[in-house]
């Protein structure tokens, strides 16, 4: 942030770690509300509305009692947790969609794979002076090891050779 910040603000970096955190989270749950959306949206529409409103005035609550900044952030985190059950409970019933597989094929192997190659990104903080080097080794670093990781945990044979055949047929 000090590359383009010349003073950062108080909390700005936790902010920003716990949005990155949500916005993750969010993004295994999101096509299923697409798919339950073409499918019955009024019941899911109002407990998804009711769920994304909710953190507000919870964290409303919770700083009138003293909770520092990063609360609302906690929160919405808690929530898109909650949201997330709601959206695998509708998914089941609407779509048929066996959750078991669907964690254990999607979720677990997509958290394994992120949790590693972040990990590996970690390396150049710990060993590069704070700076712009350092953002190109991790970045570099990082893309590299989810790309990896990704390719060897997170995708099947199938898919596989879809990739495969597409990289053929474009650079063929």
């Amino acid at each position: 942030l000090q590359l383009w910040l010349k003073v950062v603000p108080d909390y700005t970096i936790i902010f920003c770690y716990l949005m990155l955190i949500g916005s993750l989270l969010e993004q295994f749950y999101l096509p299923l509300n697409n798919a339950i959306a073409a499918v019955k949206i009024k019941t899911f529409q109002k407990i998804d509305s009711f769920l994304n409103l909710l953190p507000m005035g919870i964290a409303f609550i919770l700083y009138e009692l003293g909770f520092p900044p990063q609360t609302f952030y906690i929160v919405t985190i808690v929530f898109i947790l909650v949201k997330s059950i709601n959206t695998l409970y509708s998914a089941k019933i609407n779509c048929g969609l066996n959750i078991p597989i669907f964690l254990n094929e999607i979720v677990v192997k997509c958290l394994f794979s992120f949790l590693l190659s972040f990990g590996v990104s970690l390396l150049p903080v710990l060993f590069l002076p704070q700076g712009f080097l350092r953002l190109l080794f991790v970045v570099f670093i990082g893309v590299t090891s989810y790309s990896i990781m990704i390719w060897y945990v997170g995708i099947n044979s199938i898919e596989k050779a879809k990739i495969k055949l597409i990289v053929n047929t474009v650079y063929g």
